[in-house]
């Protein structure tokens, strides 16, 4: 809502410059901010909260990548095949 909006609604009244009516949509305005602000607030924690999330996810990520990196070369060092990858071409007749 904006000023204007305020005096156009002011202006709508049968009572356009009566101090109740000034005092009633101020009232209103106060609120609506409030409102506002609680939906801002509650929004700001919940990007916070995910932000958080995604940090640990991705300290998760980096924690995993290292210990497959690490079995990786448990494997390479006992020079044990990888089934899976380690067929040439001549290998499947």
């Amino acid at each position: 809502m904006t000023t204007d909006r305020i005096k156009e609604i002011q202006e709508g009244t049968a009572h356009p410059n009566s101090v109740s009516v000034q005092q009633a949509l101020l009232q209103v305005w106060n609120e609506c901010a409030q409102q506002s602000q609680s939906e801002i607030d509650e929004l700001n924690r919940a990007v916070d909260n995910l932000m958080k999330a995604r940090h640990e996810l991705q300290e998760e990520v980096e924690r995993l990548r290292k210990d497959n990196n690490h079995f990786i070369a448990e494997i390479r060092a006992k020079d044990i095949p990888n089934t899976d990858m380690d067929f040439g071409v001549g290998d499947l007749d």
